[in-house]
């Protein structure tokens, strides 16, 4: 094992960044959110594009694990993402959420369980390539039902931010849908990884070591929340600074958002879950005054997303879709997500009584899979479920999907004017 090297790493950091940002300029250029372009600098940077150059010259790049620092990169990368699906979390406007209970779960519904099911179908007659060495019938077809149900939640409120339309309507409802589908992928997912660790092993040392760690971050919620009700609560207190109030909340909400996380993770289920969950406790203004958390989310948005975008492109490896076989079933998976997830939630917009373009809005956002899909993917992938070659296909998906919801949202919001609510919630958001 490698000793870090503190000035490699910030090179990489600062390499990643400016390439993010270079690239989400050119992308909004060409009429794309940034998003898509801080995604394809990982791409670029990574085995993908650079990578594959230089290993083909059999020379050493920054960006490969052999430079023994993608480890430190990904860890920062993960601190980066719980901070974002947060920040997603606290914009949620909660009363409007409660009013609107019926849609969100009659587009949930559609949005989840059409490609759910049709995916279920479909991957007994997937090649057998793809299937990884714990993956059984069931399992397999259960892993690739979840992995293109869900909906990136990241993804979605970077590009709802970069459009500048986080505070509309749609977009809260939107997110409310991807978080629920999301929390039912994530616990499909744990249930799938308990069974296949159950038939392997009977050690139970590992589920007290993760049940240490929730109870340890459950005492750590608790203190910090205690702590932050008495100090920079919702009360303000006279002679405490606006300033300093400014920086003791966003503070706090950074930790309660990463410790909420690490609750999720100790408990089986992803980190994302907790954090969104934490998130929402956050915009509900019980913990910390809303108002006060802009700087927190210009910093998440601006600096902390584009490095997690980033960084999860140089996972990537698009050569392996030379395969011409492999190729086809990229092609065969993505068109199956997209129209699945479109058709389930157009419908499901429709059924709870929304427009033509607003159904679409949503259906169209809803598409983006972006860094949660590879989140998915790559878990399948250390379970056994699938081979690199699956691995690869879902990367692909996510980017397709992740590239079309932007262009495809700015149309269909364009032709919805903005109500009073919104431009009172704007703000707060943006």
């Amino acid at each position: 094992m490698q000793n870090l090297d503190p000035t490699t790493l910030l090179l990489q950091l600062g390499i990643l960044l400016a390439v993010a940002f270079l690239l989400g300029r050119l992308a909004e250029r060409i009429g794309l959110p940034a998003t898509t372009g801080e995604l394809a600098a990982g791409l670029v940077l990574g085995p993908s594009v650079l990578g594959s150059i230089a290993a083909a010259n059999e020379t050493s790049w920054l960006f490969t694990p052999a430079s023994g620092q993608i480890e430190s990169l990904r860890g920062i990368a993960l601190f980066c993402g719980v901070l974002l699906i947060g920040v997603a979390g606290a914009t949620i406007d909660l009363s409007f959420v409660r009013t609107r209970v019926r849609t969100v779960w009659l587009i949930s519904l559609g949005a989840l369980s059409l490609p759910l099911i049709t995916t279920l179908v479909l991957a007994h007659f997937a090649d057998p390539r793809l299937r990884g060495p714990e993956a059984t019938g069931w399992s397999f077809a259960a892993f690739a039902g979840l992995a293109l149900s869900v909906s990136a939640v990241p993804v979605i409120v970077k590009i709802f931010a970069d459009l500048g339309i986080l505070h509309r309507n749609l977009s809260q409802l939107s997110l409310s849908v991807a978080v629920i589908d999301d929390a039912i992928v994530w616990v499909g997912l744990s249930i799938i990884a308990a069974v296949i660790h159950l038939r392997h092993s009977s050690d139970f040392s590992t589920f007290s070591e993760d049940l240490l760690l929730a109870l340890t971050a459950i005492s750590a919620l608790a203190l910090i929340a205690v702590v932050a009700r008495r100090s920079v609560g919702v009360t303000d207190r006279p002679g405490v600074g606006r300033e300093t109030g400014v920086g003791a909340s966003c503070l706090v909400a950074a930790a309660f958002i990463t410790l909420g996380a690490v609750l999720t993770d100790g408990i089986g289920l992803d980190s994302t879950l907790g954090a969104f969950v934490c998130g929402t406790i956050v915009a509900s203004g019980w913990l910390v005054p809303v108002a006060r958390l802009r700087p927190l989310r210009t910093i998440v948005l601006g600096v902390l997303a584009p490095l997690f975008l980033a960084t999860s492109g140089l996972s990537a490896d698009l050569t392996a879709l030379r395969d011409p076989e492999l190729g086809l079933a990229a092609l065969a998976a993505v068109v199956l997500a997209i129209v699945s997830k479109s058709l389930g939630a157009y419908g499901g917009g429709r059924l709870a009584g929304l427009g033509h373009s607003a159904s679409m809005a949503v259906s169209s956002a809803l598409n983006a899979r972006g860094t949660v899909q590879l989140v998915v993917a790559a878990a399948g992938l250390r379970l056994g479920l699938i081979t690199t070659a699956g691995f690869t296909i879902l990367l692909l998906v996510a980017l397709v999907t992740s590239a079309m919801a932007g262009p495809l949202i700015r149309r269909y919001m364009r032709q919805l004017p903005p109500t009073h609510d919104e431009e009172r919630r704007e703000g707060l958001v943006d």
